[in-house]
């Protein structure tokens, strides 16, 4: 008998959760999802999502759709698997060379092969079609880590009805949230009416969620809080037989810093190019308004705008008095569109009026939806001439308005200062997520924290080195053997001068946490992304962070993910594929878990996703005889 074998590459080149952007399927009736079930895990603030999702062609003739769709920057894809003929078959993680080199050697050797390929570096396009009548199944995992913002975690699972198709498929949200801390409230949005929320005084927390006939009401978000630890933070441990891995959250509390936010000075950075004109500058006016009146009275502001032009409101930062605020809203109200981009001399100008103030922090927040085209345009140039200027060790948070900015050029510049990038999508809500973003950061608690553990361990904190109110600090790391404790000392500087916390734990009576060996390597090559970032796709980083990617079974820009079908058997799941709760791949036998209820394949916002790659398959098994 003739072997044939159909080959599946998903290229995934970006990070984080998913933001879909549109979805076309051609033909009444064709192409829907029959049903999904998803099962999220929330550990420690770690969050693993499983979907399964059954996608039907019922009509009498193959069915065309094409979908085009980002993945963000702070998540991974952990695995895919594919039944079908009663058989499934798993997703493995190799460098995206190998993944090219399996796809070509398909095609030479006469078999029909499939690759979906990145647009840049997270955008993806594909159409394909499905046969009469075919129905297959997809499961996916999806990885991230939920930082806290404004005291509160928050999931997001993204629920649209166009994601479905022309029919209304029946839908099974369960959540299982577990934490070393006490859950002191959970809730759910958009759907509160159809979910069940169960918070117990011990234990995890769960939400239950289930429709037949689904009618999209908005997002699933899953809402929680927990009680604050001591003000050295919270260690979770867990021994894998070999080393000790730990996580440390560090959250002192305002009492214990001062009583109130630190101080800051703060320069607004407002691009005004002509590709501002419209909607984007009227969405950018209405936000800073907003983001101008959460100042506070011992803060200090400023606001530089920009075209070819560089307009500085005032020659230097002024007191939040209210009569400054008020002058500042008449400016901003006056503020239109046209010319082109002098980014560098923009943000030239806020670093130089910068001035050193103790014990408070330094912000610029640059907002731009385009190219430096104007000036200096080697972002190159931009980088250094920005790290030579930033004297006070200014945090500079870039926002990326639109399709159309280099965000790994923002994100570089953010990141070269201790803060991160975001972007800001150009939609109907831009203007409150603007103001959202400024919320997590107009608030600063401590400046340059650093953190020191006893015995010695490999160390990797999550996100900057300033923390904010509304947020916490995670360290996560690994340290050789089974010490019976851990020492910890944290050091910054608060609103009244140095500051610094200690305190010790015996690891022995604190619970074990195997989801917390698995952060660590989530949280490792995050860090590897961030160095490489910085230093270009040329750093001799880039080796490592494919190895670790590989060894966890993470889809990172330097992976990919094969699924290779043969007619004389399945695929066994790698063993990388282990998942965050240390249980096995989607659709095998596997251990119960405390924050896992049952065994359904991942996904979360990758449900879009989930549908390319099952058309993708059974596109390549069309006529195959």
């Amino acid at each position: 008998m003739k072997l044939r074998s159909w080959v599946v590459v998903l290229v995934v080149g970006g990070l984080a959760s998913v933001l879909l952007s549109t979805s076309a399927v051609e033909g009444a009736g064709a192409v829907y999802v029959k049903s999904m079930d998803v099962d999220i895990s929330i550990n420690n603030s770690y969050a693993v999502t499983r979907v399964r999702e059954a996608v039907v062609n019922p009509a009498g003739s193959a069915a065309s759709a094409s979908f085009d769709f980002q993945i963000p920057e702070e998540a991974f894809l952990s695995n895919f698997s594919l039944r079908l003929d009663n058989r499934t078959y798993y997703g493995r993680v190799v460098p995206a060379g190998a993944a090219r080199s399996s796809y070509d050697a398909a095609v030479s050797e006469g078999r029909n092969a499939g690759l979906l390929a990145t647009r840049d570096r997270s955008r993806f396009t594909f159409s394909t079609s499905l046969k009469a009548g075919q129905e297959v199944e997809l499961g996916l995992v999806y990885e991230q880590f939920l930082r806290m913002k404004g005291g509160a975690f928050e999931y997001s699972l993204r629920l649209e009805n166009w994601m479905f198709g022309s029919v209304a498929p029946s839908l099974s949200i369960s959540s299982s949230i577990a934490y070393s801390s006490p859950i002191e409230s959970l809730s759910v949005e958009n759907y509160t009416a159809g979910t069940a929320v169960v918070r117990p005084a011990a234990g995890p927390a769960s939400t239950s969620y289930s429709v037949d006939g689904f009618m999209s009401r908005g997002n699933y978000v899953i809402r929680y809080s927990i009680a604050r630890s001591a003000a050295a933070g919270s260690v979770t441990p867990f021994y894998d037989g070999s080393d000790t891995y730990f996580m440390h959250v560090f959250e002192p509390g305002l009492p214990e810093l001062g009583g109130a936010p630190m101080p800051k000075q703060v320069v607004f950075v407002l691009d005004r190019s002509g590709s501002m004109s419209g909607q984007k500058i009227e969405q950018v006016r209405t936000a800073f308004a907003g983001i101008l009146r959460q100042l506070r009275p011992d803060d200090s502001f400023n606001l530089v705008h920009f075209n070819h032009d560089v307009q500085a409101w005032s020659p230097s930062p002024v007191n939040a008095s209210s009569g400054n605020i008020e002058a500042a809203l008449e400016a901003i109200s006056g503020l239109s569109a046209s010319g082109s981009t002098n980014f560098n001399g923009a943000l030239g100008s806020a670093l130089d009026m910068m001035a050193r103030q103790e014990n408070s922090a330094a912000i610029i927040v640059m907002l731009t939806d385009g190219q430096p085209t104007y000036g200096v345009t080697s972002k190159d140039r931009i980088r250094s001439e920005s790290r030579s200027k930033n004297v006070l060790g200014t945090q500079i948070f870039c926002l990326g308005f639109g399709n159309d900015v280099d965000f790994g050029f923002l994100s570089a510049l953010s990141l070269e200062s201790g803060a991160r990038a975001q972007r800001i999508p150009v939609n109907a809500d831009a203007a409150l997520q603007i103001r959202d973003f400024f919320g997590t950061v107009a608030d600063p608690r401590m400046n340059n924290v650093g953190f020191t553990y006893y015995p010695g361990a490999e160390a990797h904190l999550l996100g900057g080195k300033c923390l904010f109110d509304g947020s916490q600090l995670v360290v996560v790391g690994r340290m050789p053997g089974r010490p019976s404790a851990l020492s910890v000392q944290a050091n910054g500087t608060g609103r009244n001068g140095p500051a610094g916390f200690g305190s010790s734990y015996s690891l022995a009576e604190l619970g074990q946490d195997p989801a917390v060996a698995r952060f660590y390597r989530f949280a490792r090559i995050n860090e590897l992304l961030d160095r490489i970032t910085v230093e270009g796709p040329g750093s001799p980083l880039v080796g490592e962070a494919t190895n670790l990617s590989v060894e966890a079974g993470f889809v990172t820009p330097y992976t990919s993910m094969i699924i290779d079908i043969r007619e004389q058997g399945g695929v066994e799941p790698p063993a990388q594929n282990l998942l965050a709760d240390g249980t096995a791949a989607p659709d095998r036998p596997r251990p119960a878990s405390p924050c896992a209820k049952k065994a359904l394949p991942y996904g979360s916002e990758l449900i879009p996703l989930a549908l390319l790659v099952v058309l993708a398959v059974a596109a390549l098994r069309r006529r195959a005889k």
